[in-house]
């Protein structure tokens, strides 16, 4: 992680931790004496918008704005199964479709949840995980009252199994009755890249693409060691939600800091030559945003 980082992400999980702990002992010595409703099985119309598709601090060079509607069935047994699509409003296209289900359960102050996810690309898509053909993951928190560490660890799977892992700090403050409520966290991801190798490999310099500059020949490139488990960014939110009888709007702004930037190869072959570079790829930090919609029926 670049030197100048280190003191805001410091700073920022300091004031987290005594904003937690200033609230602890309200959070601890307020116990919900109220028997909680009975869990019921129902569905969920979800509509959201991206303002660009981040994952792990990186992103392609061109912004993918997402609008997004699904459908979630969610069981009182804990089991779930939903589906959704991406529609690309710069392009106007459908770029994602997927299919995903899994199991939540909660006892006391511990949540987990187990899940699989099925996603279909469109051929022209230049998200990050483009070439991704599905994942598995496991979340698992634990809520002590004044913070809530959380893990969630995954396998992705593209043209090699990719590992992922994020560890994380949550702290959940409620106005208006629970109405509203607004959770500020950290997070740290790794994960390995053979995702992203194959990204780069097939639709970073794809010529079908729009915008790409044509040449005469074709364009490849691989990033080094995309086998290699490492951290790739720290993730900085505070989600806000707000709930009105059956309806749920959330709004969650994101600051990432992408850190191990990976080495890139590529190599232009023409008729006449063949150029290759090795070069690192440009990262910086990014701000952006999700909003979603629910309605539960």
């Amino acid at each position: 992680m670049p030197f100048e980082n280190k003191p805001l992400l410091c700073l920022i999980v300091f004031l987290l931790l005594c904003s937690s702990i200033v609230n602890a002992q309200d959070s601890l010595s307020t116990t919900n004496d109220s028997i909680p409703a009975k869990r019921r099985s129902h569905l969920k119309i979800e509509l959201g918008y991206l303002s660009d598709n981040v994952y792990m601090g990186r992103s392609d060079s061109a912004k993918i704005p997402y609008i997004t509607a699904g459908l979630r069935y969610i069981h009182k047994s804990g089991l779930f199964a939903g589906v959704s699509a991406n529609y690309l409003s710069t392009e106007g296209r459908a770029d994602m479709f997927e299919l995903n289900g899994g199991y939540m359960m909660s006892k006391g102050n511990w949540d987990a949840e187990i899940s699989g996810s099925k996603y279909f690309y469109n051929a022209n898509s230049y998200s990050v995980n483009s070439e991704t053909k599905g994942e598995i993951s496991l979340y698992s928190s634990y809520d002590l009252g004044f913070i809530s560490p959380s893990i969630n660890a995954g396998m992705k799977f593209s043209q090699a199994t990719d590992y992922t892992a994020s560890l994380g700090l949550e702290h959940d403050f409620s106005f208006l009755d629970e109405k509203l409520q607004i959770e500020p966290g950290v997070y740290m991801n790794a994960a390995t890249q053979n995702y992203y190798n194959a990204y780069y490999q097939k639709r970073k310099y794809a010529t079908t693409r729009k915008g790409v500059q044509k040449v005469v020949g074709t364009v490849t490139a691989n990033t080094e060691n995309a086998a290699a488990f490492k951290v790739l960014d720290y993730e900085l939110t505070v989600p806000v939600e707000y709930t009105f009888h059956r309806f749920n709007i959330s709004v969650t702004p994101v600051y990432a800091i992408p850190v191990n930037p990976n080495h890139v190869n590529i190599t232009v072959t023409t008729a006449n030559a063949t150029r290759s570079r090795t070069t690192y790829e440009s990262l910086s930090n990014r701000v952006f945003c999700s909003v979603d919609l629910t309605f539960k029926i």
